[in-house]
Formats: C-alpha cells, sequence, structure tokens
C-alpha cells in the first residue's frame, strides 16, 4: 500500500480529521513561523460554518483549542494568548451563524410557507420596496432642484432608511436584492429545484397580504445575514478591530432594554476608503460619458433613443476601463463577446422599462415563454445563438451570486424578467460583474492597457518604449518605460476590477505590495545598468530620477506613494492629457474650474504634481465620513455596531471651494 498524502493547511476543514488537521497546522507553523500560522487560521473560510451547523461548531472549537495548547508549549503563554484572542472571533462568529439560523427557522415564512410561495413572496416584497426606494429617490431629487429647474450633478442624494442611517438610493436597492437572493438561495430543498444549471421554481403563487407580512421577517433575517457575513469577513482577512461585550453594562439605558450582548466593530482600515472613492469614481465617469454622448448627439442634430445612448455610452465606459475593443473575438466569457453580453443587457433593461408602469407593482414581474423572451434580443439585431447563449447565461442557478447579473428566473415553461435589477442598473456593471462571477480571465486585458497606455504617450510625442532586457541571467521586462525631460518613468501596468468584498479587498492589497517590489526592482535595474536606458532613449547623463508608477485599468488611485511608487489609473491619465482645464456643471452651464497644465501644453512638473496629488482621489476624500449602523443576529437581544465609511458629495460650490484651495497649493508647489 502506498504511502498516504498528509493534509494540506489550507486545505483543513471538519470535514477533515480533527488530528490530521493539528498536525497539518502544526507543521505550517514550524515551517511558516507565528505571523502566518495565525493569518492562515483566521483566513480559512472553512473553519466558517454558515450553515449553522453545530457539529462543525464544535469540531472548530476543538481545533482551536488545541492549538492553543500547543502554542502554549511550543512558544509560551503569551504567544498562545495572542493567538486564543485573535481566533477568538471564529468561535464567536460561528456562534452568530447558529443564532441566525435559528432566528430564520423560527420565522412563520420558514415554517408555513412552501418553497414556491417564499420565492415568489420575496420576489414581490423586494418588488414593493424597491417602488418604495426610488419614490424617495425621486423625492429628494425634487427637493434639490433649484427654482430655474437646475439639478446638481456633484451632489448626493441620499435617502432614510427603516433604522434612521442615511443611505445612497444605489446602495439601497443592491441591499434590497441582495436580501432576496439569499431568501431565494436559502429556501431549504433548492437542489430539488435544479434543471440542469437553472432553478425551476415550478408556479408563481401571487402572495396575499398574509404572505407578504411573513415574507418580511424572513427578508430581513436574510440581509441580517448578509451584513453579518460581510463585517466578519472584514475582521478575518482585513484586520477589523473588534470587541465581544457578552452583556449590556455599557449600553445606554434606553436601549438596554432592547439588547443583551453585542459586538462592536470599528471603521475599515484605510484601503478601504481608496476602493469606496474608486466605486464612485466609476459611477461618475459613467454619468460623464451618457451625458457627453447625449450632448454631442443634440448638438450634431442625431436623435438617438434612450437605449441607443444607453448603449454607446456603456461601450465606451468599458473601452475606457477595459482597455479593450468590446468586438474582440479574442476576449470571450462564456461564449459571448464583451458587445454581446452588453447588448443582452441592454436589452433586457429596454424591455424591463418598457415594461413598468410607475406605482404598479405588478408590473415589476412580467411573465414571457421563451420565444418571446428570445425576440426581446433578436428585435434588437441580435442572432437567436447569441440571444439563447445569452439567456442561459443570465437565468437565475446554482452560479448565481445575486440577482444583478442573473435577473431572470424559471417558473415552469414562463420567465420572470426582474425589473428591480435591471431598472436602474449601470449595463457596464452588470457586464464586467458576470466576467468576474464565472472567472473568466480576458486574454489580451494586460496587453491592452500597456497597448493603451503606450498609445497615450506616443500621441503626445514623448516617445514611449517597451523593453525586455536580460542582465547577468535575470531577465527585466518593462510595461511602458518613458523618458521625459529629465526624469524617466516606470510603468507597470495591471488591470483588474475594484474589490467589492473583504476577501477580495485582502488579496488586492497583498498584490499592490508585490506589484510596488516588482516595479522596485525593474527601476533597480535601470540604476544598476544605466546602459538600458542609453540603449533606449540616449545619453543618461540628464537623468535625474527614475519614478516608480503602478496604472490600473480601473479608476483606482492613491494619493500618496506605496513606498516610493506612485499608483494611478487609466481614467486619471487620459483625462490629464485630454485638456488643460476641468470644468464642473453649474446652474450657468460648465465652467472651467482647475487647470492641470501650467502652459498650452503639459510639463513633466505637471505630471508629477498630477502623480502626487491626483484630485479625482483628493476630492472624493472630501466626501468621506462615518457613520454608526446597528443590525440584529438573532431573534433575541443580539445585537451588531459596526463603523461604517459613508460617501456624499456636496454639491458644485464646494467642489469649487476644493479645486480653488488646490489650485493655490499647486502654485505653492511649483511656482
Amino acid at each position: 500500500m502506498g504511502k498516504s498524502k498528509s493534509l494540506k493547511f489550507e486545505k483543513i476543514s471538519p470535514s477533515c480529521s480533527l488530528s490530521a488537521s493539528l498536525d497539518a497546522a502544526k507543521k505550517y507553523y514550524h515551517a511558516k513561523g507565528f505571523d502566518a500560522f495565525l493569518d492562515g487560521v483566521l483566513r480559512n473560510e472553512s473553519l466558517v460554518v454558515k450553515d449553522g451547523d453545530s457539529d462543525k461548531f464544535s469540531w472548530v472549537v476543538d481545533f482551536i483549542n488545541e492549538l492553543g495548547r500547543f502554542l502554549c508549549e511550543e512558544a509560551g503563554d503569551f504567544w498562545s494568548g495572542v493567538f486564543t484572542n485573535r481566533a477568538g472571533i471564529l468561535r464567536l462568529v460561528n456562534r452568530y451563524f447558529i443564532k441566525l439560523k435559528e432566528w430564520r427557522y423560527q420565522t412563520e415564512a420558514a415554517k408555513e410557507m412552501s418553497v414556491e410561495e417564499i420565492v415568489s413572496s420575496s420576489l414581490v416584497r423586494g418588488g414593493e420596496d424597491y417602488l418604495e426606494i426610488t419614490r424617495r429617490a425621486r423625492e429628494e431629487v425634487l427637493k434639490g432642484r433649484t427654482e430655474d429647474g437646475f439639478i446638481d450633478t456633484q451632489r448626493s442624494y441620499l435617502i432614510e432608511d427603516s433604522v434612521g442611517n442615511r443611505v445612497d438610493p444605489d446602495a439601497a436597492i443592491w441591499a434590497l436584492l441582495e436580501s432576496v437572493f439569499l431568501v431565494l438561495k436559502s429556501t431549504g430543498h433548492l437542489e430539488k429545484k435544479l434543471v440542469g444549471e437553472c432553478f425551476d421554481f415550478g408556479d408563481f403563487v401571487c402572495p396575499g397580504e398574509d404572505s407578504l407580512f411573513k415574507i418580511s421577517a424572513l427578508n430581513l433575517n436574510a440581509m441580517a445575514w448578509k451584513r453579518f457575513d460581510d463585517v466578519q469577513k472584514d475582521i478575518r482577512h482585513c484586520d477589523r478591530e473588534w470587541v465581544y461585550s457578552p452583556d449590556n453594562k455599557d449600553v445606554p439605558d434606553e436601549h438596554k432594554d432592547k439588547v443583551d450582548e453585542h459586538l462592536d466593530v470599528y471603521a475599515p482600515y484605510g484601503w478601504r476608503e481608496y476602493e469606496v472613492i474608486a466605486r464612485n469614481r466609476l459611477r461618475q465617469l459613467t454619468k460623464e460619458i451618457y451625458f457627453g454622448a447625449l450632448e454631442f448627439f443634440r448638438n450634431n442634430n442625431k436623435n438617438l433613443s434612450e437605449y441607443e445612448i444607453g448603449v454607446l455610452s456603456n461601450k465606451l465606459v468599458i473601452e475606457r476601463v477595459l482597455s479593450l475593443a468590446v468586438d474582440d473575438e479574442r476576449n470571450k466569457c462564456l461564449g459571448l463577446t464583451l458587445r454581446q453580453w452588453l447588448d443582452g443587457y441592454a436589452a433586457l433593461q429596454d424591455f424591463a422599462k418598457n415594461s413598468f408602469v410607475d406605482g404598479d407593482s405588478e408590473s415589476l414581474f412580467p411573465m414571457l415563454k421563451k420565444r418571446d423572451l428570445l425576440d426581446v434580443f433578436t428585435r434588437k439585431g441580435m442572432l437567436k445563438g447569441v440571444a439563447e447563449t445569452f439567456l442561459d447565461n443570465v437565468l437565475f442557478g446554482k452560479g448565481s451570486i445575486d440577482l444583478y447579473d442573473t435577473p431572470v428566473i424559471k417558473f415552469g415553461d414562463d420567465y420572470l424578467v426582474y425589473v428591480p435589477s435591471l431598472k436602474d442598473a449601470i449595463l457596464h456593471e452588470l457586464v464586467v460583474s458576470n466576467v468576474t462571477r464565472n472567472k473568466e480571465r480576458l486574454s489580451r486585458k494586460g496587453d491592452a492597457l500597456e497597448e493603451n497606455l503606450f498609445s497615450v504617450f506616443s500621441r503626445m510625442g514623448l516617445g514611449p518604449k517597451k523593453i525586455k532586457e536580460k542582465r547577468k541571467g535575470e531577465i527585466y521586462e518593462y510595461d511602458v518605460v518613458v523618458k521625459w525631460g529629465d526624469k524617466v518613468f516606470v510603468f507597470e501596468c495591471k488591470n483588474r476590477s475594484v474589490a467589492n468584498d473583504p476577501i477580495l479587498s485582502r488579496n488586492m492589497r497583498d498584490d499592490f505590495f508585490e506589484h510596488q517590489e516588482q516595479v522596485a526592482r525593474l527601476c533597480g535595474a535601470l540604476k544598476k545598468y544605466p546602459d538600458i536606458i542609453e540603449k533606449n532613449f540616449g545619453s543618461v547623463s540628464d537623468v535625474q530620477e527614475i519614478i516608480p508608477c503602478i496604472v490600473n485599468g480601473m479608476p483606482f488611485a492613491l494619493d500618496e506613494p506605496l513606498d516610493d511608487t506612485y499608483v494611478i489609473d487609466m481614467p486619471a491619465i487620459i483625462r490629464f492629457f485630454n485638456g488643460r482645464g476641468v470644468s464642473g456643471n453649474f446652474a450657468v452651464g460648465d465652467v472651467e474650474v482647475y487647470s492641470q497644465w501650467s502652459s498650452n501644453t503639459p510639463s513633466v512638473e505637471d505630471f508629477l504634481f498630477f502623480l502626487s496629488t491626483p484630485y479625482q482621489v483628493k476630492l472624493g476624500k472630501r466626501y468621506l465620513s462615518s457613520h454608526i449602523e446597528f443590525f440584529p443576529v438573532s431573534s433575541g437581544k443580539i445585537v451588531v455596531r459596526t463603523e461604517e465609511i459613508s460617501y456624499e458629495e456636496v454639491g458644485s460650490n464646494d467642489m469649487m471651494n476644493f479645486f480653488y484651495s488646490l489650485s493655490e497649493y499647486r502654485k505653492a508647489v511649483l511656482g
């Protein structure tokens, strides 16, 4: 008999032998040290028992206890105490997931309603909540409109949620869709509804008021589950600080009757702020391109429909942030080009908008036969085979991660198009979301970004180079190098999505430190082997500085160097070279509020100021603040309190003040 393979540390889970798991953990500790060992335990998703299984919970507790004893013997009381304190979050997290499960099963919906009734009622309840969110959002916009009808696009129009938090309407709709999705995915016995890759819920059951009332508790449970899942990931993966209180002695007197125990979670780490800014910058870029296209066609007397302008503007956004042509056959996801994904979602959204009747909740759930739904796509010019492939990939199924990009739900021979997922959706987000969901790598994404950056500097007459050299057995490959005056810029291109999940956020942060080391190595080679510069740019006698830069495809940048490396993005670079002035939208029209260049053409000093002080990030930081959120994790009195990041734009006048201050600072720096 051959020797059995030992268990790998990364594969430890409650389904494995406890003794084999402990052996693997001990070996990893001896090989990697305490910090990597603790990080590996905390970030092991298999040690989080989200299904509330009590046997798995007991296994995890035993595993942590045994590791604590091992560390006490191996490293002493101090390190054992550090581990026990930090790993204690796993005990608490798993206990709270059990509480969430118990709460779910205590709801009347879970006890009394069938799968079909739960699914149908949750969709309808979600639709009614969607109407309320959009009503409040519309009221806020109208309240902010001036007497002459001007709507300030540099202001956020927030609404108040059910517990008093001020939230962005898009975020409220997203949370709503998440809760409906989680109810659908956790109805129990769901595998029996799986037909191929999609779920088929049989008959749509029109709910009465009693069913809608019962489903509300289940939706609340789902929203709490999702919030807690995000928070616990943030604690384990991103070192977010927390304090557990087993009683209510620190709770204000007026709330003591509502709380028996609580978990306090402090603000996310600083990197998260940049992700929040990036997501809002992407939304702002979408608006700018859409309204720019609208104005262009009006000025040129071209009457395009809202659908046509939407497709065109989202095509431009995708090409801007991915640096890819959407029609490129070399980049397909599940057999469809990016353009075919865009056309499919645009057709669905157009159908959703045309189906919707303001105030009529029933119009949010149109049902079609398959042939009629395929006609929705073919009437927009899609080939039938392409339409069928697209439809197969947007059906709600076992691979779905939300209702946002799989908004079609099968009920027997009928297909329900969920209008709340589509009507106000941003099309390019749907396309990118589906590519990410299916973990498809766009083969030319990295090369395309390099080519785009190379092209920008070429058009400016700066003579960029792509360099590959070998010195003493080591290969040095440079994406883009530019010699501008007495400065040499080394650009490392990274084309990836902005993280919207704590696990991805941690991975992205770790990756950036690796990217920084990578570009530092390349810059070090230029200093060590100056003949590389001489070979590609001529004399090196005037080179005063070699400047490392990481360039992102998506609008993600930092306003301070990572070590000594600038982190900037392609949309910002394009904006810098596109023109000297930056304009804002005011009641009197577009007004220039800032000059990026010192003269009619950009200088290397202008570019360095831009890298060190990207106004897009500085302005975004101005809109950040924090707020406190509360949510329950049981039907009893167990509460989680978190400090979260808020983003609220406060208007064009404030933006003008910001750019005035930035201009004064720029003068002080550059003279």
